[in-house]
């Protein structure tokens, strides 16, 4: 009886769940567009690639429009306004960003883009 005491007072301590704001909005995305034109937050990002090939790209920007980056030139320093990138290593891939337990702001705007020979679908959920 003393070890079930300790477990169910162990996981009211230890066993809280993280969830999700009510007024999230999650759509899914296949072609460069401006996600949200002012600051936000994204929680989540699934990004496919389907008949592509390997070293496509795709990013989701804290920036108003698409930021330049030649074929194979990684983010860095000159393109700080990238959260998150993702490089596919095949001709069909998924690549996440996130779930992020504490919110990712986008200070500027959210923008979505990728360069990729296949279809690319973007599944991400703002606010």
């Amino acid at each position: 009886m003393k070890k079930l005491l300790l477990i169910l007072g162990f996981l009211m301590l230890c066993g809280r769940a993280w969830a999700l704001p009510d007024n999230v909005i999650s759509q899914e995305y296949n072609t460069d567009v401006q996600v949200k034109a002012s600051s936000g937050y994204v929680y989540n990002a699934v990004i496919t690639f389907k008949g592509g090939s390997a070293g496509d790209e795709a990013w989701l920007w804290d920036a108003t429009s698409a930021q330049t980056l030649a074929q194979g030139q990684t983010v860095g320093s000159n393109v700080g306004s990238a959260r998150c990138h993702i490089v596919a290593n095949g001709a069909n891939f998924t690549g996440v960003c996130g779930p992020y337990t504490t919110t990712n702001l986008f200070t500027t705007a959210i923008y979505f883009g990728y360069r990729s020979t296949g279809v690319v679908t973007a599944d991400i959920q703002w606010q």
